[in-house]
């Protein structure tokens, strides 16, 4: 079950390539000469849509077929023009709810997110939606090239974003060890899943510790970032420490995990009292 899941994300992502041989694809992708992209854009920003739209007309291979506010207001032109690639905006917000929608369709244009952050919470529920391609907010004009070939080609062009899928995928399909004795001993021994286990024993730092638990008061980034005066960049970091831990893929799972802890402390202290 656990092996048909991931071959089912990572067709889904269509995306990551294989270091090892040659940077092929792992997943099939029809073959495309790189000529005329038809590429349609999607944006609730009127001056983002617009802006957008000029940089990519300045590409000699791309043609730009339309643009949008709206995926839902997109979809009668894409099934009318059939473009290689549809940039989705996501700068706004989680869009992963409408891409996935409009992927139940059947449409096969590579969905493209402009805008995306570039952490683990942000990127897998995208791939996740049928995401194939991944574009920085600050991406300069020729990044943006490189990341739409590599659309069509099967890669992700962004190495860190790149790595989250790997990692991801490789988390999916490590297959759990089932309890036993160990080689050349007479001891059993076990793998206890995450949940239910407190930050000590799973290794959270102290400040990791810190951090979780602001985040199960629900305060966002920014907020928690101000609380323990350091950068966002930088409590995003421990927050993804903390979920490759607690082997979980949301903040809200991991946070669900810690109170289920500290309760668990809370009754084993009142039955010693």
């Amino acid at each position: 079950m656990r092996w048909t899941a991931c071959i089912r994300f990572r067709n889904a992502c269509e995306t990551i390539s294989n270091s090892g041989s040659g940077g092929r694809a792992l997943s099939c992708v029809a073959e495309k000469v790189l000529g005329d992209i038809q590429l349609l854009m999607v944006s609730r920003s009127r001056l983002a849509r617009e802006g957008l739209v000029q940089l990519l007309r300045e590409f000699d291979h791309i043609a730009v077929c339309a643009a949008h506010a709206l995926i839902e207001q997109a979809i009668p032109t894409i099934l009318a023009d059939q473009p290689d690639i549809v940039v989705v905006d996501v700068s706004d917000g989680d869009h992963s709810a409408s891409i996935s929608t409009f992927r139940s369709l059947g449409i096969k244009s590579f969905i493209v997110v402009y805008g995306v952050c570039v952490d683990i919470e942000s990127v897998i529920p995208y791939a996740r939606a049928g995401v194939s391609g991944y574009v920085r907010s600050d991406a300069s004009r020729t990044e943006w090239d490189c990341a739409l070939r590599s659309v069509l080609q099967g890669h992700v062009s962004d190495p860190v974003i790149a790595g989250i899928l790997n990692r991801y995928i490789a988390s999916q399909l490590a297959e759990p060890v089932a309890p036993g004795i160990l080689p050349g001993t007479d001891r059993a021994w076990s793998v206890k899943p995450a949940v239910g286990r407190s930050a000590a024993r799973v290794g959270l730092t102290p400040r990791e510790q810190q951090v979780l638990s602001l985040v199960d008061e629900g305060l966002s980034t920014k907020r928690i970032a101000r609380r323990l005066h350091c950068s966002p960049s930088t409590v995003k970091a421990h927050v993804a420490s903390i979920l490759t831990k607690y082997q979980v893929h949301r903040r809200a799972e991991a946070a669900a995990i810690f109170r289920k802890s500290k309760l668990g402390r809370s009754l084993d202290s009142a039955r010693r009292a």
